[in-house]
Protein backbone atom coordinates (compact mmCIF):
# COMPACT_ATOMS: atom_id res chain seq x y z
CA UNK A 1 0.00 0.00 0.00
CA UNK A 2 2.82 2.47 1.27
CA UNK A 3 4.60 1.72 -2.75
CA UNK A 4 0.83 2.55 -4.09
CA UNK A 5 0.34 5.39 -2.67
CA UNK A 6 4.20 6.52 -3.29
CA UNK A 7 3.47 5.64 -6.94
CA UNK A 8 0.69 8.22 -7.19
CA UNK A 9 1.90 10.54 -5.06
CA UNK A 10 4.55 11.02 -7.91
CA UNK A 11 2.09 10.66 -10.80
CA UNK A 12 0.00 13.99 -9.27
CA UNK A 13 2.60 16.07 -8.22
CA UNK A 14 1.11 18.39 -10.66
CA UNK A 15 -2.00 18.84 -8.07
CA UNK A 16 -0.30 19.11 -4.70
CA UNK A 17 -3.31 18.83 -2.80
CA UNK A 18 -3.74 14.72 -3.73
CA UNK A 19 -0.09 14.46 -3.81
CA UNK A 20 0.88 15.62 -0.47
CA UNK A 21 -2.77 13.05 0.67
CA UNK A 22 -0.75 10.39 -1.18
CA UNK A 23 2.65 11.02 0.05
CA UNK A 24 1.16 11.20 3.83
CA UNK A 25 -0.92 7.52 3.25
CA UNK A 26 2.83 6.51 1.74
CA UNK A 27 4.72 7.68 5.17
CA UNK A 28 1.65 6.10 7.27
CA UNK A 29 1.74 2.64 5.66
CA UNK A 30 5.88 2.44 5.67
CA UNK A 31 5.45 3.40 9.39
CA UNK A 32 2.75 0.77 10.33
CA UNK A 33 4.83 -2.03 8.21
CA UNK A 34 8.28 -1.07 9.88
CA UNK A 35 6.36 -1.10 13.24
CA UNK A 36 4.89 -4.22 12.47
CA UNK A 37 8.15 -5.62 12.05
CA UNK A 38 9.36 -5.23 15.80
CA UNK A 39 10.19 -8.49 17.08
CA UNK A 40 7.00 -8.77 19.58
CA UNK A 41 3.52 -10.08 19.97
CA UNK A 42 1.31 -9.80 18.92
CA UNK A 43 2.82 -8.10 15.99
CA UNK A 44 3.83 -10.09 12.62
CA UNK A 45 7.38 -9.73 13.31
CA UNK A 46 6.97 -11.27 16.88
CA UNK A 47 5.27 -14.57 15.11
CA UNK A 48 8.24 -14.21 12.55
CA UNK A 49 11.16 -14.57 15.14
CA UNK A 50 9.26 -17.24 17.32
CA UNK A 51 8.76 -19.37 13.70
CA UNK A 52 12.69 -18.88 13.05
CA UNK A 53 13.64 -19.52 16.72
CA UNK A 54 10.50 -22.45 16.21
CA UNK A 55 12.77 -24.10 13.22
CA UNK A 56 15.88 -23.82 14.97
CA UNK A 57 15.16 -25.44 18.04
CA UNK A 58 12.86 -28.37 16.95
CA UNK A 59 10.67 -26.89 19.56
CA UNK A 60 7.76 -24.45 19.13
CA UNK A 61 6.80 -23.87 23.25
CA UNK A 62 10.85 -22.94 23.04
CA UNK A 63 10.58 -20.85 20.10
CA UNK A 64 7.72 -18.73 21.97
CA UNK A 65 9.50 -18.92 24.97
CA UNK A 66 12.48 -16.97 23.56
CA UNK A 67 10.56 -14.70 21.25
CA UNK A 68 8.42 -13.25 24.18
CA UNK A 69 12.10 -12.99 25.82
CA UNK A 70 13.07 -10.56 23.06
CA UNK A 71 9.75 -9.08 23.00
CA UNK A 72 9.34 -8.15 26.41
CA UNK A 73 12.96 -6.39 26.01
CA UNK A 74 11.50 -3.80 23.43
CA UNK A 75 8.64 -3.18 25.63
CA UNK A 76 10.54 -2.66 28.13
CA UNK A 77 12.53 -0.06 25.76
CA UNK A 78 9.31 1.53 24.92
CA UNK A 79 7.73 2.21 28.46
CA UNK A 80 11.28 3.54 29.31
CA UNK A 81 11.11 5.70 26.00
CA UNK A 82 7.30 6.78 27.08
CA UNK A 83 8.72 7.82 30.11
CA UNK A 84 11.57 10.04 29.12
CA UNK A 85 8.64 11.94 26.66
CA UNK A 86 7.01 12.26 29.63
CA UNK A 87 9.97 13.95 31.74
CA UNK A 88 10.69 16.35 29.12
CA UNK A 89 7.33 17.15 29.17
CA UNK A 90 5.45 15.79 26.13
CA UNK A 91 2.78 14.10 27.76
CA UNK A 92 0.72 12.55 25.09
CA UNK A 93 3.45 11.13 22.88
CA UNK A 94 4.70 9.30 26.68
CA UNK A 95 1.68 8.46 27.74
CA UNK A 96 0.81 7.06 24.26
CA UNK A 97 4.53 5.36 23.59
CA UNK A 98 4.18 3.82 27.13
CA UNK A 99 0.43 2.51 26.71
CA UNK A 100 2.09 0.51 23.73
CA UNK A 101 5.04 -1.07 25.35
CA UNK A 102 2.90 -2.06 27.93
CA UNK A 103 0.56 -3.77 25.40
CA UNK A 104 3.50 -5.55 23.46
CA UNK A 105 4.61 -6.81 27.34
CA UNK A 106 0.36 -7.93 28.16
CA UNK A 107 0.29 -10.17 24.81
CA UNK A 108 3.94 -11.34 24.74
CA UNK A 109 2.64 -12.80 28.40
CA UNK A 110 -0.40 -14.17 27.30
CA UNK A 111 0.79 -15.86 24.01
CA UNK A 112 3.31 -17.49 25.94
CA UNK A 113 0.67 -18.52 28.63
CA UNK A 114 -1.47 -20.00 25.22
CA UNK A 115 1.45 -21.64 24.02
CA UNK A 116 1.81 -23.25 27.20
CA UNK A 117 -1.94 -24.62 27.25
CA UNK A 118 -2.02 -25.71 23.81
CA UNK A 119 1.34 -27.58 24.65
CA UNK A 120 -0.04 -29.37 27.76
CA UNK A 121 -3.96 -30.35 25.63
CA UNK A 122 -2.32 -31.14 22.63
CA UNK A 123 -3.49 -34.69 22.03
CA UNK A 124 -6.12 -34.56 25.09
CA UNK A 125 -9.47 -35.91 23.54
CA UNK A 126 -12.72 -33.76 24.31
CA UNK A 127 -14.13 -36.58 25.78
CA UNK A 128 -11.04 -36.79 28.78
CA UNK A 129 -12.73 -33.46 29.96
CA UNK A 130 -16.39 -32.97 29.00
CA UNK A 131 -18.98 -33.82 31.78
CA UNK A 132 -21.36 -36.55 30.95
CA UNK A 133 -24.04 -37.44 30.62
CA UNK A 134 -26.16 -34.00 29.83
CA UNK A 135 -29.61 -32.70 31.77
CA UNK A 136 -31.83 -31.87 29.08
CA UNK A 137 -35.25 -29.60 29.76
CA UNK A 138 -38.01 -29.06 27.90
CA UNK A 139 -38.11 -25.52 26.94
CA UNK A 140 -41.95 -24.97 27.90
CA UNK A 141 -40.61 -25.14 31.36
CA UNK A 142 -41.27 -21.48 33.14
CA UNK A 143 -38.17 -20.14 34.43
CA UNK A 144 -40.17 -19.93 38.22
CA UNK A 145 -40.30 -23.75 38.01
CA UNK A 146 -36.92 -24.66 36.99
CA UNK A 147 -35.10 -22.59 39.67
CA UNK A 148 -38.00 -23.91 42.40
CA UNK A 149 -38.05 -27.97 40.96
CA UNK A 150 -35.09 -28.81 38.51
CA UNK A 151 -32.71 -27.09 39.91
CA UNK A 152 -31.67 -27.72 43.35
CA UNK A 153 -32.06 -31.45 41.92
CA UNK A 154 -28.50 -31.02 39.53
CA UNK A 155 -25.18 -29.19 40.20
CA UNK A 156 -25.17 -28.20 36.60
CA UNK A 157 -25.11 -24.59 35.43
CA UNK A 158 -25.47 -24.65 32.42
CA UNK A 159 -28.58 -27.09 30.16
CA UNK A 160 -29.91 -27.47 27.01
CA UNK A 161 -33.11 -27.33 26.08
CA UNK A 162 -35.19 -28.72 23.86
CA UNK A 163 -38.81 -28.78 22.06
CA UNK A 164 -41.57 -31.74 22.00
CA UNK A 165 -40.03 -33.41 19.80
CA UNK A 166 -36.72 -34.00 21.20
CA UNK A 167 -34.88 -31.82 19.20
CA UNK A 168 -32.53 -29.29 20.76
CA UNK A 169 -33.46 -25.74 20.35
CA UNK A 170 -30.39 -23.42 22.86
CA UNK A 171 -28.99 -23.17 25.94
CA UNK A 172 -29.90 -21.69 29.70
CA UNK A 173 -27.37 -20.72 32.08
CA UNK A 174 -28.09 -20.82 35.55
CA UNK A 175 -26.43 -17.61 36.47
CA UNK A 176 -28.85 -15.91 33.51
CA UNK A 177 -31.68 -17.18 35.08
CA UNK A 178 -31.59 -16.28 38.60
CA UNK A 179 -30.96 -12.29 37.38
CA UNK A 180 -34.38 -12.49 36.25
CA UNK A 181 -36.84 -10.08 38.07
CA UNK A 182 -38.76 -12.52 39.94
CA UNK A 183 -41.84 -10.85 38.58
CA UNK A 184 -41.09 -12.25 35.07
CA UNK A 185 -39.96 -15.70 36.24
CA UNK A 186 -43.53 -17.11 36.03
CA UNK A 187 -43.99 -15.57 32.61
CA UNK A 188 -40.80 -16.59 30.82
CA UNK A 189 -40.54 -19.93 29.38
CA UNK A 190 -36.78 -21.51 29.37
CA UNK A 191 -37.13 -20.93 25.13
CA UNK A 192 -37.56 -17.14 25.56
CA UNK A 193 -34.21 -17.06 27.63
CA UNK A 194 -32.01 -19.62 26.02
CA UNK A 195 -29.33 -18.65 23.95
CA UNK A 196 -30.41 -20.04 20.46
CA UNK A 197 -28.47 -23.47 19.56
CA UNK A 198 -27.31 -22.34 16.37
CA UNK A 199 -24.90 -19.96 18.52
CA UNK A 200 -23.69 -22.83 20.67
CA UNK A 201 -20.36 -23.72 19.89
CA UNK A 202 -19.77 -27.72 19.10
CA UNK A 203 -17.46 -30.68 18.72
CA UNK A 204 -16.92 -34.11 18.68
CA UNK A 205 -15.69 -36.40 21.13
CA UNK A 206 -12.70 -37.01 19.70
CA UNK A 207 -11.45 -33.58 18.03
CA UNK A 208 -7.84 -32.35 20.41
CA UNK A 209 -9.08 -29.82 23.19
CA UNK A 210 -5.66 -27.56 21.95
CA UNK A 211 -7.43 -27.76 18.70
CA UNK A 212 -10.82 -27.26 19.54
CA UNK A 213 -9.80 -24.20 21.88
CA UNK A 214 -7.59 -22.74 18.95
CA UNK A 215 -10.71 -23.15 16.33
CA UNK A 216 -13.73 -21.55 18.71
CA UNK A 217 -11.67 -19.12 21.10
CA UNK A 218 -13.46 -17.55 23.91
CA UNK A 219 -16.17 -19.17 22.66
CA UNK A 220 -15.82 -21.79 25.11
CA UNK A 221 -16.88 -19.31 27.91
CA UNK A 222 -20.03 -20.14 27.09
CA UNK A 223 -20.04 -24.01 26.60
CA UNK A 224 -19.27 -26.13 24.28
CA UNK A 225 -21.66 -29.33 23.33
CA UNK A 226 -20.62 -32.48 22.40
CA UNK A 227 -22.20 -34.41 19.77
CA UNK A 228 -21.22 -37.78 18.64
CA UNK A 229 -23.01 -39.24 15.61
CA UNK A 230 -25.39 -36.58 16.28
CA UNK A 231 -26.48 -37.22 19.87
CA UNK A 232 -25.15 -34.70 22.30
CA UNK A 233 -23.35 -36.69 24.62
CA UNK A 234 -21.31 -34.15 26.44
CA UNK A 235 -20.83 -30.64 27.63
CA UNK A 236 -17.35 -28.74 28.20
CA UNK A 237 -17.00 -25.67 30.18
CA UNK A 238 -13.72 -23.91 31.17
CA UNK A 239 -14.03 -25.24 34.31
CA UNK A 240 -13.60 -28.85 32.72
CA UNK A 241 -10.48 -27.84 30.45
CA UNK A 242 -9.00 -26.19 33.87
CA UNK A 243 -8.97 -29.67 35.42
CA UNK A 244 -7.66 -31.24 32.50
CA UNK A 245 -4.66 -28.68 32.27
CA UNK A 246 -4.26 -29.05 36.08
CA UNK A 247 -3.98 -32.94 35.58
CA UNK A 248 -1.44 -32.36 32.73
CA UNK A 249 1.15 -30.10 34.33
CA UNK A 250 1.06 -31.98 37.68
CA UNK A 251 1.76 -34.97 35.27
CA UNK A 252 4.62 -33.29 33.52
CA UNK A 253 6.17 -32.10 36.94
CA UNK A 254 7.08 -35.70 37.78
CA UNK A 255 6.46 -36.85 41.16
CA UNK A 256 7.94 -35.09 44.47
CA UNK A 257 11.67 -35.74 45.29
CA UNK A 258 12.39 -38.44 48.18
CA UNK A 259 13.75 -37.20 51.15
CA UNK A 260 16.78 -38.01 51.95
CA UNK A 261 17.62 -41.53 53.64
CA UNK A 262 18.66 -40.91 57.41
CA UNK A 263 21.80 -41.47 58.89
CA UNK A 264 23.13 -44.78 59.40
CA UNK A 265 23.28 -45.83 63.16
Amino acid sequence: MGAVAFAVALVTQGNALVSDLFSWLTFVNVALGLFNLVPAFPLDGGRLLSSLLWWRSGSRQSGVHNAVRVGRVFAYLMIAAGALELFLGQVASGIWIAFIGWFLLSAGASEEAGSTVRTFLRSVPVSAAMTSPVVTLPDWVTVETFLDSIAPSHSFTTYPVHEASGQLTGVVRLSDLVRMPRGERAEKHLKDVARPIAQVPTTNPREDLSALIQRIGAGIEQRVLVFDRGQLVGILSPADVARVLTVMQARSAGPPPSPPSPPAA
